[in-house]
């Protein structure tokens, strides 16, 4: 790559306690302000970077869903969408961090 590209290639952050959520319906939210302070500092300093001239290839934040991890297995979630393990299909709830995500980008996605 030349000089001024950047390529990111993963981001993420986790919280323990997540664990403890147990959404009493499909309209229930995890609320995780760590995660969108986390992605609104990761996603300010990629603009600024951008503004100063430097092209970014590509942004991934990890992850979309929370997933098992080799070191910790399921213990640490990272994703915006928090997944019930226990449930036979594996129920999947938007985290807050997803709404701020969908908000962020939403000019971008053409439906």
């Amino acid at each position: 790559m030349g000089e001024g590209v950047v390529t990111l290639t993963s981001s993420w952050t986790t919280a323990k306690g997540e664990h403890d959520f147990k959404p009493k319906g499909p309209d229930d939210i995890l609320e995780d302000p760590h995660r969108i302070n986390f992605f609104k500092g990761c996603l300010t300093e990629i603009a600024t970077a951008s503004q100063e001239g430097v092209i970014i290839k590509s942004y991934f934040g990890w992850t979309s869903t929370d997933n098992w991890e080799w070191v910790a297995g399921l213990t640490d979630r990272f994703g915006v969408t928090w997944v019930d393990f226990a449930s036979p299909d594996k129920t999947r709830y938007a985290k807050r961090s997803a709404y701020f995500l969908r908000e962020f980008f939403g000019h971008l996605i053409k439906y």
